[in-house]
Parts: C-alpha cells; structure tokens; sequence
C-alpha cells in the first residue's frame, strides 16, 4: 500500500464520540458507523454522529437509520449554519481489516460524487475512517482514507491517508 499522501485531522469530539459508539461492537460483533461534519474551508472533521437507534447492523455492514440521520442534520444545521458540510463517514471492522472492502469503497465513491454535486463550485474531499480494535475496542485504531478527484486526469480516486486527532 502506498505511503498516505494527505493527513485527516480529526477533533478529539469527533473521535470521543466514535469510540462511545463502539460499545455496541463490543456486545454482538456488528459494524457501527456515522457520517463525519467539518466546517466549509477547514481540513478538520469537527463532528462524529452514530448510526441512529433503528439503524441495521450486520458483521460486514451497517445502514444507517435515515429519519435519525435527517433529524441530525436539521439540528446540525440549525445550530452551525452553512458552513457547516458532511465531509465523510465513519465505520467499524469488527474482524480487524484495516483495508476498504468492494462496498466500503463503491460507498466512499457514491458520497464523493454526491458532495461534488452539492460543492460544485469547489474542490471536494471525502474521507473515509475505518476503526478497528486494537488491544480493546476502548483502544480504537483509526484507518483513513481521501477521495478526490485527479484534476488533470479526472479519475476519482481513494487513497489512504494519515490519521491525525487534534484539539
């Protein structure tokens, strides 16, 4: 795998907040996930959801609840305004595998092109953060990983990146 080229910062909220979702891998073994926010401009992921109360998860998956996803996003909204903008998600391996499966990356790619539609007029990033265990799931391991799309070639890409938790 290639040496990661970009660096994801993420708050210290954001990552709290992950690894307080993760309590449910713990118990049965299921992927758990969210959407990732940061602030238009900014490089930081400023906030970390859950997957909602009815979302389904599975060993290999998770579909996240969409009224409680939508609810969020109002009250996100509301309370930060228009700079605020979905930048990513999040989920967990419960097996371990650091790597981006098939679906993880169709997934990554889908919420690219959907951001680029919505930010047209700008260069866009999603990023994608695959948690795993380490020696505890109280211990998460981070994996990250940009889209972007090659301006010269045009090609969408998904490359790793580092991970950075910051204040």
């Amino acid at each position: 795998m290639d040496e990661p080229k970009v660096a994801v910062r993420v708050s210290s909220r954001a990552t709290a907040r992950i690894s307080g979702e993760l309590r449910d891998v713990v118990f049965d073994g299921c992927e758990t996930g969210g959407f990732l926010y940061g602030l238009r401009g900014d490089d930081k992921i400023e906030i970390a959801t859950g997957p909602g109360p009815n979302a389904q998860r599975t060993p290999t998956g998770v579909k996240f609840d969409g009224d409680y996803i939508r609810s969020l996003d109002a009250q996100l909204y509301a309370g930060w305004g228009d700079e605020l903008s979905v930048v990513g998600r999040w989920h967990s391996h419960p097996d371990r595998t650091k790597e981006l499966s098939q679906v993880d990356r169709e997934g990554a790619i889908f919420g690219f092109l959907n951001l680029e539609k919505l930010h047209s007029d700008e260069d866009v990033a999603y990023l994608e953060l695959v948690v795993t265990e380490r020696s505890s799931w109280d211990d998460p391991d981070f994996h990250a990983y940009v889209v972007t799309r090659d301006p010269v070639s045009g090609r969408v890409t998904v490359e790793p990146a580092e991970f950075e938790e910051v204040d």
